[in-house]
């Protein structure tokens, strides 16, 4: 502690003219310095003596050196015992004075008191050591040096020796505790409970800790048992070992050590670790380090079971139940040796010969926990250039029996991915990279055996659920890179007998590949590569308008303006959007009724799929799009009021105004403007054109062209195929072909596939006539009559003995069924199908040519559908669409090589030339020209517009774009899976009237402005105002609000106030050391520093201790290369750029109160120069004392007394001090005007010691005189 020091500058003095050497209290004649005499000593009054001050505690703070010797008397109303204390500086404590002599301790089995420094003893009580009060037999405690309690044992016989010995034969059925330790510091040093450290050099057995339990009973016994139940961030260890000795020897080394031995049949355990904490730090059940160099077996963990008992036995067996959020480890191994020698930080070795399983590694995992689980994860960061293993299993059985390298038999049951083996590489080194290398035979013999070699051997059971990939390849990087890269011959098929071999050559330049039917590809030239006209000229984006150009008809537009945010950080702000799961809805009460499950559903625009509860994979797009679909799932409807009524179909497809507005059924696709708008009911019913079908119920109809097949109202037809504008409008029958440019009942083309009836009204011509072509005749000609060409083009009517081709069936490039209401038109049109595949419909060369398994299937243009051999309701519309389909159901290609290179994908939907052209996955929507072009497996994306989307390989992505931006760049971004909704681009929120005025924009530079207040709502936009950002003018202020009222008010240009409501809400600043810098207490009215909990209207709470370093005190006030003032709990010092200054108190003329003694230091060490003092009785004499009111203080009511500066200075001027202000005022040391007075006293004495000398002479000689 330090004194607290003040210069007063006022101080009355009342200095007596006598003064003696000794003080006398009830006698003249005092004997010493002090001596009180009672009032009669022999019959004392009882007020006679004297009293010391009074105390109930000892002072908080120890006296110092200054105090020593100093006596008060304990009341003993306190904690401390009644009696006379005095202060030891020497022991830094208090001693009470003692009259008794006691005897505490005795000699060994006597009651006589010690006579020897060695004599052995003993007490009866108990004993208390660094306190005056003991609760235990022996109880110490200390605030100073290292050691609490120290045993050093120097016996050097041979018997047992113990540092320290506990016995407890308590019976009792408490807990027992033979050695107990609490350890509550908190200090940043390591803390030990026990410490236990062994070096001496014998060569016996060294236990630094040996525990033996002996005890026969039943219940849980433990040699060591650990608890930690802290909560904080560090490490914990159970226990915890290391060995760092610097031994070179190569004996072995352990850790730990347990030897079970017992035959009993319970569980054993050699180590038994339970870490329950919910902290969020690391838990290590047994923490072991190894760091020695010897070349010994060093074993971190060593466990030995010998017991031959049918229990079951662990090496190790760790149990971790702790639900903290921490990194969690069942057995934790590090190395970090230098050694040359192999490392294994798991080394298991089984050379057991039981008939059991044998497992060199067996973990289970059986936790409900939601993240990844790994049976085995190995992490390998070395920059080490030797061969680095995740895992190597070297098996060199020679049994007959199935030899497994690496085993996985993965049998989750849950929904997450399944990995039977996941290899993930993150290196970055220069190379070669395998995730998977197998290596079969060695070149030198290995490997010879006659049985058949699999480097790599992938089975899927039939009755596995989910798509089937024996194997899935994803290599999207460009140039030479492979998604599969073969040396050798390649077979593919379902099965030996229907596989076919690829060519081993590359083939020349044109050549395509032909089978020979017998399973054997080949390189052979095609020059015929004939293209069919296409329906879909192209699409636009122009603003938020999407066109979609129709080759003859009218151009159909598409309004994405509900797109348009509204200034929202993500979808589920918006007013007008939301996403769940997996699901997208942007626009008013669009997916209102949607359950919220991983429905996989697009919702765009006012009411889009507003009834949707349970249906998924559904994409509507337009306003009041799908509005009443319930449970209908992997529709698409695009335009307003597009499948409006569709209620719980599927795989339907609308595009454009009110397209199948009113469609009941499933497989429908339908484009054009009020297309298919009024049908009741129908499936599989293709529509495009305006208006087509409008008015048509049914089933299995295609419809193309401007009001094909409108109908003058309500009717039913089904199985039609109406091609060409307002063709077949009034044709009601079912099963009809028409294809013209005009509702006329004579049809330039006139079908009945019911009746297998082709018909053509008009001339028929095949190729030009003018080149190589011809011209069918336009009567029927005679009875047995056939064609018969004149080389010219010209082919009419002659007769004949034989019959020619009589129907489509007859023909070499087209057949029908009657039964399954199919036609194949075109060379090799259907040449695979039979009777069972029903509804499909090919129209071009080598459509559906190996279709064996499928219906209800359109394929229209040249090679349209031409690989698929099972699949249904897939509509392929341009050249090449869907050419290299192989299987799959419900796709949708419109547009010249439209899905070009997906074999098996499912629900996929494309419009434009090349959309979705490389792609491979399912549940794609692309609209536009290259729409995911080189998408490759990604699935359930959505691209919109030219080239969008082109390279996007990845899952539930959403891209609005006119070119191949990628996610950074495209105009419009989202995923679906992850609820991202992105604009790249500047995105802005106008006046609605049309001023041009932006309320809300956000620039592609990442800036965002705001043109009005800001407000945050409770969960809506509706809700109660929680906080706001507004402006005031041109100043800006901000709310945080309680129950909507502003609670804290931040105001550019004027007040900013907290707890403005006054509801008890504190404030508080955090520094990096301190959590409370700053804390304002608002129900107490207090500001703490350092503290949360003030005490005073301002409590500063930490600090240290006031001091010339420019880092010390509590508050400093001023420069600290100037003049400042530093302040602690109890000391004020003011200083100068780093040395003592002057502190001025009540300068002008105030007083100051002091309720104790003034003490200044006057140590002689503190001082240099000492000289005797000159000024004296002398200066005092000339010194005018005076009474007078100060200029500055109104309300004083009496004079002050002391004397005028400018007087004293030319009199004693060490004492008058020029003060450092522009008037230059002048103070006086009162304080050091003592040692003058002090002087002149002493100058006085002498005087008056002169002057009684000689008045006792002047006595003398006058008694002398007298007496004569």
């Amino acid at each position: 502690m330090k004194t607290f020091n003040v210069s007063l500058f006022v101080i009355f003095i009342m200095i007596p003219f006598f003064a003696l050497s000794q003080v006398g209290i009830g006698t003249v004649t005092p004997n010493a310095q002090l001596e009180i005499k009672s009032t009669n000593q022999s019959t004392p009054s009882n007020t006679d003596g004297i009293i010391i001050p009074k105390i109930d505690e000892f002072p908080s703070t120890n006296p110092t050196a200054a105090q020593d010797g100093m006596m008060v008397y304990v009341t003993g109303d306190g904690t401390e015992a009644k009696g006379f204390y005095y202060w030891d500086e020497s022991t830094t404590a208090w001693i009470v004075f003692s009259g008794v002599k006691d005897h505490d301790f005795y000699k060994i089995g006597t009651s006589n008191p010690s006579t020897s420094i060695n004599d052995d003893l003993y007490t009866m009580g108990k004993v208390a050591i660094g306190k005056n009060t003991a609760s235990y037999t022996l109880d110490i405690e200390s605030n100073s040096g290292e050691r609490g309690l120290n045993i050093d044992l120097n016996v050097l016989d041979d018997d047992p020796k113990y540092g320290n010995y506990i016995s407890l034969n308590n019976s009792g059925n408490g807990i027992h505790y033979a050695q107990y330790n609490d350890m509550s510091s908190n200090g940043l040093a390591h803390h030990y409970g026990v410490y236990t450290e062994m070096s001496g050099v014998g060569v016996g057995a060294q236990f630094a800790t040996y525990n033996l339990i002996s005890n026969i009973r039943n219940n849980s016994h433990y040699g060591v048992y650990n608890k930690l139940t802290g909560t904080g961030f560090g490490q914990r260890y159970g226990t915890h070992n290391e060995i760092i000795g610097t031994m070179t020897g190569s004996g072995i080394h352990y850790g730990v050590r347990n030897w079970v031995d017992s035959n009993s049949e319970g569980y054993k355990y050699g180590v038994h670790s339970r870490i329950s904490g919910s902290g969020s730090g690391e838990h290590t059940g047994s923490y072991n380090l190894l760091s020695g160099a010897g070349t010994g077996i060093q074993r971190g963990f060593y466990t030995n079971i010998s017991n031959t008992s049918d229990a079951e036995k662990y090496g190790v067996h760790s149990r971790v139940t702790g639900d903290g959020d921490g990194l969690v480890y069942g057995n934790f191994n590090y190395l970090n040796s230098y050694g040359t020698g192999n490392q294994y930080n798991v080394y298991n070795e089984n050379v057991a010969s039981g008939s059991g399983e044998h497992h060199g590694v067996f973990n289970a995992i059986n936790g409900l926990g939601t993240g990844n689980r790994y049976g085995i994860s190995n992490s390998i960061s070395t920059s080490n250039v030797g061969l680095a293993y995740g895992i190597e299993n070297t098996v060199t059985t020679y049994a007959s029996g199935e030899a497994y390298g690496v085993k996985n038999i993965v049998g989750t049951a849950n929904s997450g991915m399944i990995y039977g083996t996941y290899n993930f590489m993150v290196g970055a080194g220069d190379g070669d990279n395998y995730a998977n290398y197998n290596l079969v035979g060695n070149g030198a013999g290995a490997g010879t055996g006659t049985g058949d070699k699999y480097a790599n051997y992938n089975k899927i059971y039939d009755n596995a659920g989910g798509t089937h990939y024996g194997l899935y390849s994803e290599v999207l990087k460009a140039g030479n890179n492979y998604a599969g890269y073969f040396l050798g011959k390649v077979s593919i098929g379902t099965t030996a007998a229907n596989s076919y071999i690829l060519p081993s050559s590359r083939g020349t330049l044109n050549q395509v590949l032909q089978t020979n039917g017998s399973g054997n590809l080949s390189w052979v030239d095609n020059t015929s590569m004939g293209t069919d006209n296409q329906n879909i000229s192209g699409s636009s984006l122009s603003g938020t308008t999407l066109t979609i150009g129709i080759e003859g008809g009218t151009n159909e537009t598409v309004d994405l303006s509900t797109l348009q945010d509204g200034g929202a950080q993500e979808i589920n702000d918006l007013n007008d959007g939301k996403t769940d799961a997996t699901s997208l809805f942007l626009g008013t009460s669009s997916g209102t009724l949607d359950d919220g499950t991983a429905n996989s559903n697009v919702g765009v625009g006012h009411n889009s799929l507003g009834g949707v509860t349970s249906g998924y994979r559904n994409t509507a797009i337009g306003y009041v799009s799908m509005l009443s679909n319930n449970t209908g799932f992997a529709n698409t409807a695009i335009g307003y009021y597009s499948l409006g009524l569709v209620t719980s179909g599927y795989g339907n497809v609308a595009v454009g105004h009110w397209a199948a507005r009113d469609a009941v059924g499933s497989r429908n696709t339908v484009v054009g403007t009020t297309a298919f708008a009024d049908n009741v009911s129908g499936d599989n019913n293709t529509i495009l054109g305006e208006s087509a079908a409008r008015n048509l119920t049914g089933s299995n109809n295609t419809m193309l062209g401007r009001q094909t097949g409108i109908g003058s109202g309500p009717y039913t037809m089904n199985g039609s195929v109406f091609i060409g504008n307002n063709v077949g409008a009034n044709e009601s029958n079912s099963y009809r072909l028409y294809i013209d440019n005009s509702n006329t009942a004579t049809p330039l083309i006139y079908g009945e596939f019911d009746n297998d009836i082709l018909r053509v009204n008009g001339t028929l011509q095949v190729g030009n006539p003018s080149g190589t072509g011809y011209i069918f005749p336009t009567n029927r000609g005679a009875a047995n009559q056939v064609l018969k060409t004149n080389a010219s083009g010209n082919v009419s009517w002659v007769n004949v003995t034989s019959f020619g081709s009589e129907k489509i069936d007859d023909l070499t490039d087209g057949k029908t069924n009657t039964a399954s209401n199919s036609i194949y038109i075109g060379v090799n049109a259907g040449t695979a199908t039979s009777d069972t595949n029903t509804g499909n419909i090919s129209m071009g060369r080598n459509t559906l040519s190996l279709l064996t398994t499928g219906s209800n299937n359109v394929a229209i243009g040249d090679l349209a559908l031409e690989d698929i051999t099972s699949g249904s309701s897939n509509v392929a519309l341009g050249n090449y669409a869907m050419t290299n389909r192989t299987s799959g159901s419900n796709n949708v290609a419109i547009g010249s090589h439209s899905q070009f290179f997906n074999y098996t994908g499912t629900e996929n939907s494309s419009l434009g030339l090349r959309a979705l052209y490389g792609n491979s996955g399912n549940n794609n929507t692309a609209i536009g020209a290259h729409a995911g072009h080189s998408s490759g497996s990604g699935s359930n994306n959505v691209f919109i517009g030219y080239n969008s989307g082109y390279n996007e390989s990845g899952n539930n992505k959403l891209y609005i774009e006119n070119s191949n931006a990628n996610a950074n760049n495209a105009l419009v971004y989202g995923e679906f899976d992850t609820n991202i909704f992105r604009i790249n681009g500047s995105f802005q929120v106008s006046n609605p009237v049309g001023t041009g005025t932006n309320h809300f924009e956000v620039r592609d530079t990442g800036s965002t402005y705001f043109g009005g207040a800001t407000y945050w709502k409770q969960n809506s936009t509706i809700g109660t105002t929680v906080a706001g950002l507004f402006n005031i003018g041109d100043d800006g202020a901000f709310t945080v609000n309680n129950g909507g009222n502003a609670q804290h008010f931040i105001y550019g240009a004027g007040t900013t106030a907290f707890n403005v409501l006054q509801l008890d809400t504190d404030f508080q600043i955090s520094g990096d050391n301190s959590s409370n810098l700053f804390y304002v207490d608002a129900s107490t009215d207090r500001i703490g520093i350092g503290t949360a909990t003030p005490n005073t209207t301002l409590h500063i709470a930490e600090g240290v201790d006031a001091s010339l370093a420019t880092n010390s005190g509590y508050i400093v006030v001023g420069d600290l290369a100037g003049q400042n003032m530093v302040i602690d709990q109890n000391e004020i010092i003011t200083r100068f750029n780093g040395a003592n200054s002057t502190l001025f108190l009540n300068q002008t003329g105030g007083d100051v109160w002091a309720g104790g003694a003034l003490v200044h230091s006057s140590d002689r060490r503190l001082k240099r120069n000492i000289e005797d003092l000159d000024y004296g009785l002398k200066e005092v004499l000339q010194l005018q004392p005076k009474q007078y009111f100060w200029k500055n203080r109104d309300n004083q009511k009496q004079e002050s007394l002391g004397f005028i500066a400018q007087d004293v200075q030319g009199i004693i001027e060490n004492i008058v001090h020029v003060n450092d202000d522009e008037q230059k005022t002048l103070s006086i040391s009162y304080t050091e005007l003592i040692p003058v007075l002090v002087n002149a006293i002493q100058e006085q004495q002498k005087q008056i010691e002169s002057l009684k000398t000689e008045i006792i002479s002047l006595k003398e000689s006058t008694y002398s005189k007298i007496n004569k």
